[in-house]
């Protein structure tokens, strides 16, 4: 062993005193088994190294020698994990074999270059844990040089980034599956290729992947997938729950629980394609099945199978993140199947609604009274022997009952409509003799045909049983076939037949010779209200209702009806019954047919001769009854006639003037306004006028009585804007015609608006419309969701309630003031503004589009706006600039303080704090206050307790505001900040009344994390630094100087003490003192290493009494061994401070510059030599001889050399400044030259030594001479 944990160690052990456990394993170990040897052998080059790696708290490794053997310290252990530590003395081949590929070659390029090397996020594969590991680590591998300034080792700190890395990568993919939207992805089908779409490009953390839904009955269809081949072993087509109960899909839907399947690499050879990993392509051998749960937690739609990455384990962030593609994935689908039962209902209404308006329209339950007492007095008046009606009005009477019969069939059929739509209407089937009731109802129809001049054929023989049936339907369904028969055949016959069909039930055909049906009409032909468009037949009177409702009493019966027409032919319509309706038992008794009368007495009309005399039925105001009429007219006499003339059907409101009628309407709103145009107090134009400007009242009708005649009184009227316009005189059945007429056109325009709102409320996009002046009219429900305010807050005048405070927020209310009158001016387009909800003047973003509807001239008339909340997206981008900037700002920061500083200000900046603070604890405990101007101690013990819980955490921690307290509590939040095993926190305070919400924590986190990473950097190069200056002070020049010399050095790299430059003074005994300048190649730390080694060959040559000469030649051959020394400048001299002799040799360096203390100025230019190690020559020397006063200068090129001057320039301008300035003391002359040559600053190291000859007479030591 090399030592042991007890016991006291030798002194070449103490770089192991701070190493913890592993220090001790080091101690441990038996160094002398390893390449490196016992540790008493060590060079101090690799002790050094491996104390500030043991030291350190933050990874670090050092790999050391050609077999690059490892020395680690404890907080890289969990780097190495538990498969390979411990591994001191180790390779690091044999250690890290799965990734030697890839750090074998960049650790060789550093130990042959001698350059550092930095990775960022670099994909490293590892066997740490049993398997073989997707890992990211960032790290750099520096060169340590050792005493004979070679390349010895590699010294290594490192962080893993894998969880961020991953972290990353998979929340893109959960953005991406979040963006999927019923506007990209209207259908399930378009969802689920969507979402694939989006895995297919995730295949690093999902493989593979496939969605299986259920269908209606049961059975899983497969909708999607990616990742294998399309192979029925892998990924069927369909599940059925019977045949493939046992495969995990069915365990899933049941559960509604998460499946994990293990050994798919078995059992699945060859099936999964390759993921182009760089990791390799090994199949993934493990899945995850995880139901699709609908939104509100009912049964799931499907299940989602996601591959495994085969180089991850499964842990609890894997599964987390499975979860949310899941549940991303079922959120899609379900707004999918929303959007289409959205459409599908809208579409359905919309139908339906319109099915409805022409339904009903001029029809009521109330008419069967009416038509009552229309037809039974007629009925009377014919059949009265006592008092008989003359012809003239007997022909009148008669045309009454046929109309008045025609109008009851049809009310009717339209109330039977009613009730099969309200499901009210079902067959009250018996036994009967279908086949006699049949010929019963044709034979009774028959006068019809025979009249129309068409041949009647009746074929319905016994079917030998009774058949169920409703006796009043099939009177309808046969009646109306025979009827449509005789309407559209104009030669030929039509022809009745009953027989027994196929399947054993019954079968009734109605043939007919007529003109035929068009091929493209016969999938239309069983709709309500549909008519066949130009069909030439006995008359064009008709509803399109007969055919449907033959259809529809067909289907009471279980049966069917179908068509065979050929145009020109005729048709055949066949409605058949099922063997159900067979009863098997014998016929009964036939019963009457009650409603072969009405339809057979229209169909005589179409062939009977028209003589009777057009007559003017009395008007049926319709649906219109009991409507409220107001009427406006200062005549007495025709208010009352008026009022007579509508009393009878509507409730009549008087007024005498126009103000009256104003003040009537606003108390009590009726359904029409009829007005006299000339009243006093206010006339029928200032009545129309008041009703228009007031939305309350500006959708009643108005119509316009008036005895002014022609077309330009009617323009004028409806110009201004009246529904109607009705001059005097006017008949009784004009005017109540034009009531009836606005009264019905204003119910449709209301049911229209009133399915115009049904619609707009569906539609998931908030939306509102505007009138011209910017006036908001009308929203819909959504966009009360979206903003806050409801259709009761209308008229909304701009600047609307939601837009941002002019006076807090002028820059966001500018913004939307700018678009919203773009919108205005027609310009349309897409917006993303900022906006405040109504509910909690919370702060939200709307995605607006606006479009406007232009009138004729191109003037806008109104403006539609739809929106759309994107707060949680313009969060996210809010997030993503706030990251940027925040490490856009520490990217040149380099200290640790300077990376809170800065950190600390862009998260003020960020939230507009009131006070911010960074507390960080040292190891003993002591909790220290950065940005606050107050110390730990001082802060409340509150604010203590809640930034020690965020700290012992690790959890962010925020808190509400409250201003009734006195004085005001602000709004607190705070974030861990990690940084390897350090942890501070960041404080926030800000103004109680400001709310910090979920995505404020959020990012609050975020921020504190990159901050973490960039503090970490930080203190890896603070540490690197302090360790870099600790070699760079060893072999800078002395700091303690002989009297009369003054020193100044400045490297190029500022924040560094070294660089290629140097100078030297070194006493030699008595009054000879040597000095030297030199120039290595290069800047920064790899020069300075060159530098120290020359600067100690040349301070040791000078110690062992040799000239400059030799100096310098030595100096060549120590440069010939050191790569990086060639082509170093050097200027060496020995001064006698007694009898002021100077001798000197020159390797390619600057002359040295005299300032005579008598005036003027003279260069050392006569030992001119080339650099180091360039050339085998022989080297020069020369001397001088200084007087009391004289002034020497030795400097390098950093000095006087400078782009766009030339190198003589700069040598002239020294000479100036040293002439000048001669007779101060050398410190001052110091400074002159660098103000005078260095204030614009400098490219390169700087280093210069100055000289003041004092002299001593008396003495005489003169320094050799070359």
């Amino acid at each position: 062993m090399s030592g042991g944990a007890g016991g006291q160690r030798p002194v070449e052990w103490s770089f192991l005193a701070s190493g913890g456990r592993t220090g001790e394993m080091i101690a441990e170990l038996d160094w002398s088994t390893t390449p490196l040897g016992p540790i008493a052998g060590w060079p101090q080059s690799l002790r050094t190294a491996a104390s500030i790696c043991l030291a350190s708290r933050h990874p670090m490794v050092i790999w050391w020698g050609p077999e690059l053997v490892l020395i680690y310290n404890d907080a890289w252990v969990p780097i190495l994990g538990p498969a390979k530590h411990p591994a001191l003395g180790k390779p690091g081949e044999l250690v890290w074999p799965e990734m030697w590929h890839i750090i074998g070659a960049q650790l060789r390029g550093v130990l042959d270059s001698g350059h550092a090397t930095w990775s960022d996020d670099q994909l490293l594969p590892a066997m740490r844990h049993g398997y073989l590991e997707e890992a990211y680590f960032t790290y750099s591998y520096s060169p340590i040089r050792d005493e004979t300034g070679g390349v010895a080792g590699v010294f290594t700190a490192v962080i893993e980034t894998t969880d961020r890395v991953l972290n990353e990568r998979r929340l893109r993919t959960v953005r991406e599956l979040g963006d999927i939207s019923a506007v990209t992805a209207p259908t399930v089908q378009g969802a689920c290729d969507a979402a694939l779409e989006v895995l297919a490009l995730s295949r690093a953390d999902i493989p593979f992947a496939s969605i299986y839904l259920l269908g209606t009955e049961g059975v899983a269809q497969r909708a999607a997938f990616c990742g294998m081949v399309d192979d029925p072993r892998i990924v069927p087509t369909e599940l059925d729950p019977d045949r493939d109960a046992e495969k995990p899909l069915w365990a899933v839907l049941n559960s509604k629980q998460p499946q994990v399947l293990t050994g798919l690499a078995a059992d699945y050879p060859g099936l999964f394609t390759p993921t182009g990993s760089p990791m390799g392509d090994a199949p993934p051998d493990a899945a995850v099945a995880m139901p699709l749960a609908t939104a509100g937690g009912g049964d799931p739609v499907g299940a989602l199978f996601a591959g495994v990455n085969p180089y991850r384990a499964l842990d609890a962030d894997y599964h987390r993140f499975l979860d949310l593609v899941a549940r991303q994935v079922a959120t899609a689908i379900a707004d999918a199947q929303t959007y289409q039962a959205q459409r599908q209902r809208a579409e359905a209404l919309a139908e339906l609604d319109q099915a409805k308006t022409e339904f009903f329209t001029g029809v009521s339950h109330e008419l069967r009274t009416p038509l009552t007492l229309i037809t039974a007095p007629a009925e009377d008046s014919l059949a009265d022997t006592q008092d008989p009606l003359s012809p003239g009005q007997r022909t009148r009477v008669e045309l009454i009952r046929r109309n008045s019969g025609r109008l009851r069939r049809l009310v009717d059929t339209l109330l039977d409509f009613a009730r099969l739509e309200g499901g009210r209407l079902t067959p009250d089937r018996v036994a009967v003799d279908l086949a006699a009731l049949t010929r019963g109802i044709a034979e009774s129809f028959a006068p019809a045909i025979t009249r129309a001049g068409l041949r009647a054929t009746i074929d319905c023989p016994d079917l030998g049983d009774a058949v169920a049936v409703d006796v009043e339907m099939w009177e309808k369904i046969v009646l109306n076939l025979l009827s449509n028969a005789v309407k559209y055949t104009l030669a030929g016959e039509v022809t009745v037949t009953l027989r027994t069909s196929g399947d054993g039930g019954v079968e009734l055909a109605v043939a007919d010779t007529g003109i035929g049906i068009p091929a493209a009409e016969l999938p239309l032909l069983f709709q309500r209200f549909h008519r066949v468009r130009g069909a030439n037949g006995r008359s064009h009177e008709g509803s399109g209702i007969g055919l449907a409702l033959v259809a529809e009493l067909t289907g009471l019966h279980q049966g069917r009806v179908s068509v065979d027409s050929l145009p020109g032919a005729g048709s055949t319509f066949i409605v058949a019954l099922p063997a159900a309706a067979r009863t098997g038992i014998a016929p009964a008794d036939t019963w009457a047919c009650s409603a072969v009368e009405l339809y057979r007495e229209e169909a005589l009309q179409w062939s009977g001769p028209d003589r009777d005399a057009p007559a003017t039925a009395p008007l049926d105001v319709g649906p219109t009854a009991g409507a409220t009429v107001l009427v406006a007219e200062d005549n007495l006499d025709l208010r009352r006639f008026v009022a007579r003339l509508l009393e009878p059907h509507y409730r009549v409101l008087l007024a005498g003037d126009g103000r009256s009628a104003l003040e009537q309407v606003r108390v009590d709103p009726p359904d029409l306004v009829l007005t006299d145009v000339m009243m006093p107090r206010l006339d029928g134009f200032g009545l129309l006028s008041a009703l228009r400007a007031d939305p309350a009242t500006a959708a009643i009708p108005i119509i316009l009585l008036s005895a002014q005649a022609g077309e330009e009184a009617t323009g004028e009227g409806l110009a201004a804007g009246a529904d109607d316009y009705l001059v005097k005189p006017f008949s009784s059945a004009d005017l109540l015609a034009r009531v009836r007429s606005n009264l019905t056109l204003a119910r449709l325009r209301s049911q229209e608006s009133a399915w115009r709102s049904a619609l707009i409320s569906a539609i998931q996009d908030g939306m509102y419309v505007a009138d011209s002046d910017g006036t908001v009219v009308e929203v819909n429900d959504a966009f009360t969701g979206i903003v806050g305010y409801t259709a009761k807050d209308l008229p909304c005048v701009p600047p609307y309630p939601w837009w941002p405070d002019p006076v807090q927020e002028p820059e966001d209310f500018a913004q939307v003031h700018a678009a919203f009158t773009a919108a205005l001016a027609g310009r349309h387009g897409r917006y993303v503004l900022p906006m405040r909800h109504g509910a909690d003047r919370r702060r939200i973003w709307l995605s607006i589009t606006w479009g406007t509807v232009t009138r004729p001239d191109g003037t806008v008339a109104a403006l539609v706006a739809t929106m759309r909340d994107v707060t949680a997206e313009h969060l996210s981008a809010r997030r993503d600039v706030a990251v940027a900037r925040l490490t856009g700002r520490l990217a040149g920061v380099s200290d640790s303080d300077g990376v809170l500083t800065t950190g600390l200000a862009e998260l003020t900046a960020n939230w507009a704090t009131r006070r911010a603070m960074i507390v960080s604890w040292d190891l003993a405990g002591q909790g220290s206050v950065l940005g606050a101007g107050t110390s730990w101690a001082a802060l409340s013990p509150a604010t203590r307790a809640s930034i020690t819980r965020i700290h012992t955490t690790g959890r962010a921690h925020c808190q509400a505001g409250d201003r009734s307290v006195d004085p005001p509590r602000p709004t607190v939040a705070g974030a861990p900040i990690r940084s390897g095993t350090h942890t501070s926190v960041v404080w926030l305070e800000l103004d109680p009344g400001r709310p910090f919400r979920d995505e404020d924590t959020a990012l609050l986190s975020d921020l504190a994390g990159h901050l973490g990473q960039a503090l970490t950097r930080a203190r890896l190069f603070d540490e690197q630094r302090t360790a870099s200056l600790t070699l760079q002070r060893a072999i800078l020049g002395p700091t303690v100087l002989p009297a009369g010399f003054a020193v100044r050095y400045e490297p190029a790299v500022s924040h560094l003490s070294v660089g290629g430059d140097w100078y030297d003074i070194v006493e030699l005994g008595g009054d000879r003192v040597g000095v030297a300048v030199g120039d290595c190649v290069g800047s920064g730390l790899p020069a300075a290493a060159v530098m120290g080694q020359l600067r100690t060959a040349c301070r040791t040559l000078l110690l062992e009494n040799h000239t400059p000469t030799q100096v310098l030649t030595a100096l060549d051959r120590v440069a010939a061994l050191i790569p990086a020394a060639r082509c170093t400048t050097v200027f060496c001299a020995i001064l006698d401070r007694g009898t002021g002799a100077v001798c000197y040799s020159c390797a390619g360096h600057l002359p040295a510059i005299i300032a005579r203390a008598a005036g003027g100025t003279e260069l050392l230019d006569d030992a001119r030599g080339v650099p180091l190690a360039t050339a085998d020559v022989a080297r020069r020397g020369a001397g001088a001889k200084l007087a009391p006063g004289d002034t020497v200068l030795l400097y390098t090129d950093g000095l006087v050399e400078r782009r766009r001057r030339s190198l003589d320039d700069g040598i002239d301008s020294a000479r100036e400044i040293l002439a000048e300035n001669y007779h101060l003391a050398p410190a001052a002359i110091a400074e002159r030259l660098a103000a005078g040559l260095l204030s614009d600053g400098h490219d390169d190291d700087v280093a210069y030594l100055i000289y003041q000859h004092a002299g001593r007479p008396g003495r005489h030591s003169p320094a050799k001479s070359d």
